[in-house]
């Protein structure tokens, strides 16, 4: 098991930008590339309060949609709540998130893995962390080139 100091945790939208950095850059006056949304006639846009009215696209292409989906449906529907569209119709107008379904999966490695876990997955995480551009769960990204 890594240490306490050491967790490896996965907390990422599976969208290619998330809804928080959007209101931040339409905010701040900034815009967002091609392809990260759609407004609320599905038509692709880079017009922030546009896409704050549509939809944001997933990462990853159609993989990257696959992927949206099964968190949808772990954190909407399998834990009692709505999905995210549904959420959005709901929403208070407060400008907060909509209201919307929290899934959480813990694991115990020692269980799982029959005792290989730490040294197995301590190797494959030195290794990618040695790799040119990879960025790792839970580790702040570098700072953007000005």
């Amino acid at each position: 098991m890594r240490t306490l100091s050491r967790l490896l945790v996965f907390d990422m939208a599976t969208a290619a930008i998330a809804m928080g950095d959007v209101h931040i850059a339409a905010r701040d006056g900034r815009s967002v590339p091609p392809g990260m949304g759609l407004d609320e006639n599905g038509e692709s846009t880079t017009d922030l309060a546009e896409i704050i009215k549509g939809v944001l696209l997933p990462f990853g292409g159609r993989k990257g949609s696959h992927m949206a989906m099964m968190i949808e449906l772990l954190a909407g529907p399998l834990v009692g709540e709505t999905a995210s569209f549904a959420s959005k119709k709901r929403d208070s107008g407060d400008g907060g998130p909509p209201q919307g379904g929290q899934f959480i999966l813990a694991m115990n490695p020692k269980i799982l893995s029959g005792g290989v876990w730490q040294k197995q997955s301590e190797a494959f995480i030195k290794h990618l962390g040695q790799l040119d551009g990879v960025r790792l769960p839970a580790v702040a990204s570098l700072p953007k080139p000005v």
